[in-house]
């Protein structure tokens, strides 16, 4: 599964008052063509597993490289006993299959 997390987006639920914070503040709002755009790249793709941040009318995959991290937000022995489970057989079929 893959998914397309999007910052601050265009749409008619964004209240004036944000939209002209947000304007004051510099911050560039999304286009819904945008947000279509990372859409419309992973399904295009056939990619699975990939998360693209859309910000500032661009967008990027982010969680490619946020296994090198895992140490630091797991801790090694969790890290470790976490990348060991998907190896583990857990289950016996029955049926042979």
């Amino acid at each position: 599964m893959s998914v397309v997390a999007p910052y601050m987006t265009e749409s008619r639920l964004m209240f004036d008052e944000l939209r002209k914070k947000l304007h004051e503040a510099g911050v560039v709002i999304n286009t819904a063509e945008n947000v279509g755009l990372a859409m419309g790249y992973l399904a295009g793709k056939k990619v699975n597993g990939k998360s693209l941040y859309c910000g500032a009318n661009t967008w990027w995959e982010v969680e490619d490289e946020l296994h090198l991290l895992e140490p630091q937000w797991l801790g090694k022995r969790n890290c470790d006993q976490h990348n060991n489970a998907g190896t583990m057989n857990f289950f016996t079929s029955k049926s042979g299959l």
